[in-house]
């Protein structure tokens, strides 16, 4: 799982000091060409200070504090700490937060007990956990798997036969546990705007109360 993250997310993750330089100037030449930010070349570090202490608002101004952050995130930890707690916070989808929680949510496991093919699902959920779920488009996910799969080959990380048999093997879904409300359909519909109102990340982990 650390291996499929790092090979997806940050290929430098190793070598970088929280920021990765060839990275931004890949992504500000591409964000000049679309007139836009349309990529963010941000390390597992800088999405971690983002994650942690910032906005996601693309704005030039955030993405300054979150360089800043992530270098002195390097400073304090240790490239280990700084991977358990990116995998232990980012969002996997579902109202999940953190690996352990994504493991049992879509196959009722602990991360430890990940294979490679139900890693390479997780992760390749990163980049929309809403859009790349297998709850919700099975095909899809399996593409991004595969998509996971091959860039682990060409890093040589793992080989051709095993990324093969990876996407060959079987996934065994977890049942997909509901929220139950005492009146669900007024209580959804409640729920449901304050999504389109502040997001489902502030909804369902800040402990914000309704009256």
């Amino acid at each position: 799982l650390k291996e499929t993250a790092i090979a997806l997310e940050d290929t430098d993750f190793h070598k970088h000091h929280g920021i990765n330089i060839k990275g931004i100037i890949r992504a500000l030449y591409r964000d000049v060409l679309a007139g836009s930010f349309v990529e963010g070349g941000s390390t597992i570090t800088q999405q971690l200070a983002r994650n942690l202490f910032l906005s996601k608002q693309k704005k030039l101004i955030r993405k300054l504090a979150e360089m800043i952050l992530a270098i002195e995130i390097e400073r304090e930890y240790a490239k280990t700490e700084i991977l358990e707690m990116y995998l232990n916070q980012v969002y996997w989808g579902h109202n999940a937060y953190g690996i352990e929680s994504a493991s049992q949510m879509y196959f009722s496991k602990h991360a430890s007990d990940l294979t490679l093919a139900e890693s390479a699902i997780l992760v390749g959920m990163l980049k929309g956990p809403e859009l790349y779920s297998p709850f919700r488009n099975f095909e899809l996910s399996k593409k991004r798997q595969r998509v996971v799969l091959n860039r682990m080959v060409r890093l040589n990380i793992i080989t051709k036969d095993m990324a093969s048999k990876a996407f060959r093997e079987e996934l065994v879904l977890a049942t997909r546990k509901k929220f139950r409300y005492k009146a669900p359909f007024f209580t959804s519909y409640i729920v449901q705007q304050l999504i389109e109102m502040y997001g489902e990340k502030i909804v369902y982990t800040s402990g914000m109360k309704v009256f």
